[in-house]
């Protein structure tokens, strides 16, 4: 594991002027959502007594961050992107962005060889597998499980 992996647990206040500030706390790795929501709610309860900013984001971070990663691989570049479209049952389609794309996801052959997703790709077939976990939207939505196309992001 890398090196002292925590949990952070970050409030946001606005003030008058929608100004934002926050104020982080770190909680071992370990710790439970329902344990970091506790300790989040505690903080910000006591928090609110000092200040007369209006609470309004609680986020919760469990990071890890390794000590000594090896060398990226000579061809990665994190400014390139896979984009693909994901369509959900109530036919909402999200974008999902996948850094540095391997150049065998993309259509060999054709107009959109090197710029298109190959769908029957191994790698791109099996991904669907993650979508199958239940994976939401910002606003709560289902995210989706059909990928129906992808590309190079520009």
């Amino acid at each position: 594991m890398g090196n002292a992996p925590t949990a952070a647990i970050k409030l946001t206040f606005l003030d008058r002027d929608q100004n934002e500030a926050q104020v982080n706390f770190y909680v071992p790795y370990s710790t439970t959502v329902e344990q970091a929501w506790a300790v989040a709610d505690a903080i910000a309860a006591r928090v609110q007594v000092l200040s007369n900013a209006l609470l309004w984001r609680i986020q919760l971070v469990w990071k890890w961050t390794a000590d000594m990663p090896g060398p990226a691989d000579v061809d990665s570049n994190v400014r390139r992107a896979l984009l693909l479209l994901v369509q959900a049952s109530d036919e909402r389609i999200n974008a999902l962005l996948v850094p540095s794309p391997r150049d065998s996801v993309f259509e060999i052959d054709g107009r959109y060889a090197g710029v298109r997703v190959d769908l029957d790709n191994a790698a791109v077939s099996g991904f669907v597998s993650v979508l199958e976990l239940p994976l939401l939207t910002p606003d709560g939505g289902a995210f989706g499980t059909d990928i129906i196309t992808g590309g190079l992001s520009l």
